[in-house]
């Protein structure tokens, strides 16, 4: 494993102090800007010791830490496409806590570790997108944008959509599911 030496008992007081500020929703811009830098912090330092340990892993382990690479992945991509606005911020530090919580329970506690297998799959999948409304893969060259995905775990998940296909097929279902006015009984 990677010499890189994680401070745990920092992690966790950070996603501790994040969770009190999303609660309180506190109004100090400043404070919140250094949480969302700390936050990040704390994710780029787990990344790459979980992306090492992530082939040894068994199980629905390695499924977890795939998952929890592959979002590491897109909220550090989301950071530097978006503006720092309050707002943004916030839900930065939302994405920051949780999977730098992921990420820290993933490398405090890996499961039983064996041989390394598929460790490229493992990197490429981090990186891939997948759209979030048809589930395919959003190839290299295929327009997509961000989208903020309505699941039953949630009504902001943050995710990818395939602009050409995905956009045009909503707009059709949208119109389809259009409410028709009950005809009138006389």
């Amino acid at each position: 494993m990677s010499g890189s030496r994680i401070d745990a008992d920092t992690v966790r007081e950070s996603v501790a102090v994040a969770r009190d500020w999303l609660f309180a929703r506190e109004s100090d811009d400043e404070a919140l800007a250094g949480l969302c830098d700390g936050l990040r912090q704390h994710v780029e330092q787990l990344m790459p010791v979980v992306l090492e340990m992530a082939p040894c892993m068994r199980g629905l382990k390695r499924t977890v830490a795939l998952h929890g690479l592959t979002r590491g992945h897109q909220v550090l991509e989301d950071l530097d496409d978006y503006k720092r606005t309050r707002v943004t911020a916030w839900l930065h530090v939302r994405d920051l806590m949780s999977t730098s919580q992921t990420l820290l329970d993933l490398y405090e506690r890996p499961g039983p570790l064996g041989e390394p297998l598929e460790s490229d799959e493992i990197e490429a999948a981090m990186r891939a997108r997948q759209c979030g409304r048809c589930g395919n893969p959003i190839s290299e060259g295929q327009q997509w944008r961000r989208a903020i995905l309505n699941s039953r775990s949630g009504p902001a998940l943050n995710g990818y959509v395939h602009r050409d296909s995905c956009d045009v097929l909503a707009a059709v279902r949208r119109a389809q599911l259009r409410p028709v006015p009950a005809p009138t009984v006389s």
